[in-house]
């Protein structure tokens, strides 16, 4: 190999070469002269760890330096060197180069070490200014700790790489609140995994701090933890656990804490339960019902399912409203042994009315969104009535009945003028109604059952939908006993009737008559109507998927 003249090298090669020495090897080359000390300077540092934090005094910069990867030893021998650098001089030697790398960067603060950020910050800006440049620090992992200007810390980290950084860890003694809150409106901590700590911090700390990471999206595994030099006080107990998810995979955990002592049971029971399902029907056994309370309405969401008497049962059902914020979704009424408990529901809606008067003021009102009755007795409708005006209407939204007639006109008048019956947006009635039409048609969805209907009635129903505007999938159904007058209702239409089945073939005779109408208030919708020999529907579709929305409802 011929000699050649290192010096004569371009800079730009010899940058290059140097950077392919570990942090051992540079150290020789910076030896050899003035022009290879500031070479070694220009190359990008890379380093597993990096700690700044008081050494004795003055107050040093600790740097751990580790070699390349690809320049390791066939042993997998890590050399570290230590270098002390004057605390002036450490903004310097972080800024040297764009390319730094830093795998883990521990900030210890002390007071000591407050000049040593608010250099840095003044040289961040001063580059900035001068030579416009653009400053980031390509740090994968930053901890920092200790107590300190807190101004500093939330404007440092903003100056952090987030495509390199992965995680944030904050470790906190004592921390004002105001400084608390900036740092979590720092844009960096909201796409970067935190970790933060703090110790001798005030009680309501807590609920602010649960408050803000419910608001706003952070990434996974984001975490706080907080101990307090106080006790917490009841009342900021009852505010942190109000503001906690009470949801199917914390039920165990909630279980165990009400288990701790009586202020803890209390403290649980009276919170807020949001609940799916309940039912509650007669059995055979005497005067006792079976109550099912669960998170779905099925065996695998349960969280009570029993046989009791009908006392307790409506006492464990009305438990869960103890709180004025608990909301039941679907509550199901039901009695399937009606040829050997004749009056099951009237019983079951007796406790239920004498139960709220006794435990509850007078203006209290049920949360509950679906109410279902399935019965195959006579009903007690003034019990019924009574019971639907204990519902709360801002929540309810639902009414359906199965084998349960309403034959009083001057009741269900009475039940339309509630607020509750106002607040409905889907009926279903399963039997044969006596009720007009007409009633039911402020609601968006209704599904009924009537042993006769004239055509003008029935138009009347499609002619409902298609001059105000409504939601995708909203429709209606009507049953009737007599078949369906197809010509009387053809006779109502304002556009020809034309037959444009959804399926190239109808699939089952029953199908008379598929009318396509065009929705003035909407260029994307139209309202599709099927008449069968003996149901009648209606679906607000889209146009490009006509098949799969009107299917979406129950078929004929």
């Amino acid at each position: 190999m011929m000699p050649f003249n290192w010096e004569g090298l371009p800079l730009e090669v010899r940058i290059k070469v140097a950077s392919l020495l570990d942090a051992r090897e540079r150290l020789p080359l910076q030896l050899t002269s003035k022009s290879n000390y500031n070479l070694v300077s220009y190359c990008p540092i890379h380093l597993d760890s990096l700690t700044i934090k008081p050494f004795y005094r003055p107050v040093f910069c600790h740097a751990i330096f580790a070699q390349i990867a690809c320049f390791k030893t066939p042993q997998n021998k890590e050399y570290q060197q230590e270098h002390l650098f004057e605390i002036e001089n450490a903004p310097q030697q972080l800024l040297k180069h764009s390319k730094n790398w830093i795998k883990k960067l521990d900030l210890f603060m002390l007071s000591d070490l407050e000049t040593f950020l608010r250099d840095l910050l003044a040289m961040i800006k001063k580059e900035k200014e001068e030579n416009n440049k653009r400053i980031q620090f390509r740090v994968k992992e930053v901890e920092v700790s200790g107590m300190y200007q807190w101004e500093f810390v939330t404007e440092f980290l903003q100056y952090f790489d987030t495509n390199v950084l992965e995680c944030i860890k904050l470790r906190f003694c004592q921390m004002p609140r105001d400084a608390l809150t900036g740092l979590l409106a720092v844009e960096k901590l909201r796409r970067v995994p935190v970790a933060l700590r703090m110790n001798v911090v005030l009680a309501e700390y807590a609920v602010e701090m649960i408050k803000n990471f419910r608001a706003i999206p952070r990434p996974d595994h984001t975490f706080f933890s907080l101990s307090s030099s106080e006790p917490l006080n009841p009342e900021i107990k009852e505010n942190i656990f109000d503001l906690l998810d009470l949801s199917q995979s914390s039920r165990k955990s909630i279980c165990r804490l009400r288990k701790c002592s009586k202020f803890h049971l209390n403290l649980v029971d009276s919170c807020p339960v949001f609940l799916k399902y309940v039912c509650i029907k007669p059995v055979v056994n005497g005067n006792q019902v079976h109550l099912t309370i669960g998170e779905e309405s099925s065996s695998f969401g349960y969280l009570c399912d029993k046989n009791c008497d009908l006392d307790t049962a409506i006492q464990d059902f009305l438990l869960i409203f103890k709180h004025r914020k608990s909301k039941v979704e679907h509550l199901f009424i039901c009695n399937y042994h009606h040829r050997t408990y004749t009056e099951g529901i009237n019983d079951i809606i007796t406790e239920i009315l004498s139960g709220i008067s006794s435990k509850f003021p007078g203006d209290f009102k049920l949360k509950i969104k679906k109410l279902k009755f399935q019965n195959y007795t006579k009903i007690d409708e003034i019990k019924f009535s009574n019971l639907f005006k204990k519902l709360d209407s801002s929540t309810f939204t639902f009414l359906s009945l199965h084998n349960f007639s309403i034959h009083t006109h001057e009741l269900f008048e009475e039940i339309m003028k509630s607020k509750q019956w106002k607040s409905l947006k889907s009926v279903e009635i399963s039997d044969w109604a006596r009720i007009p039409i007409g009633w039911f048609l402020r609601t968006d969805n209704f599904d009924l059952m009537y042993k006769s209907l004239s055509g003008k009635d029935l138009w009347r129903c499609i002619q409902k939908y298609l001059f105000k505007p409504f939601p995708l999938l909203t429709f209606f159904r009507i049953s009737t006993y007599e078949v369906l007058p197809l010509a009387e209702i053809f006779a109502q239409f304002d556009v020809p009737a034309k037959n444009e089945p959804l399926e190239t073939t109808y699939v089952n005779n029953l199908y008379k008559h598929t009318q396509r109408f065009e929705l003035p208030w909407s260029k994307e919708y139209l309202f599709v109507v099927r008449i069968g020999l003996r149901v009648i529907k209606g679906v607000v579709c889209r146009k490009t998927d006509l098949l799969d929305d009107f299917d979406a409802m129950d078929d004929l």
